[in-house]
């Protein structure tokens, strides 16, 4: 290699070198920044509930972060948690994905993935429960199989 190859070959290296030292840098301060706009963002809430999922796995975690212990932390929470077992808080978490889809169409079309999802599992657990109450129902009454209606007849 010659004088001067290895003098660009240094030069570009010294570059690259001083580029990803930067973007790291620039990196880690929005990283900062976005922690302390979370921080300030639920600095007044009495408490938030995580739900972190892993969809390869289907795996997820709740977690909860409670600062308040009063009563009205104990009537809010309880209310937050009975919306979501009956299902009515549903509104509230498609409007948060509407939200952070904004006008991005491969969001906007994840959101449509999801929602045909639901569908789907909503008409599947509906139909399982209607076979389940058919499954339920006795075909034939036991008396009339083995004629225990004429024992009672004889007394």
């Amino acid at each position: 290699m010659g004088k001067w190859a290895y003098i660009v070959s240094l030069a570009k290296r010294l570059l690259f070198y001083f580029i990803r030292r930067k973007v790291k840098e620039y990196t880690e301060e929005h990283e900062e920044e976005e922690e302390v706009e979370t921080e300030i963002q639920y600095e007044n809430y009495s408490g938030r509930i995580t739900i972190d999922f892993e969809s390869d796995t289907g795996n997820f975690t709740v977690e909860t972060d409670i600062r308040e212990t009063s009563i009205e932390t104990v009537t809010s929470l309880g209310g937050l948690i009975f919306l979501l077992s009956e299902g009515t808080i549903t509104p509230y978490i498609y409007e948060a994905l509407g939200t952070w889809a904004g006008s991005d169409d491969e969001r906007i079309a994840f959101n449509e993935y999801i929602a045909t999802y639901i569908n789907t599992l909503t008409r599947e657990v509906t139909e399982s429960r209607a076979n389940m109450e058919e499954d339920d129902e006795i075909a034939v009454d036991a008396s009339r199989v083995f004629n225990f209606k004429g024992l009672y007849d004889r007394e």
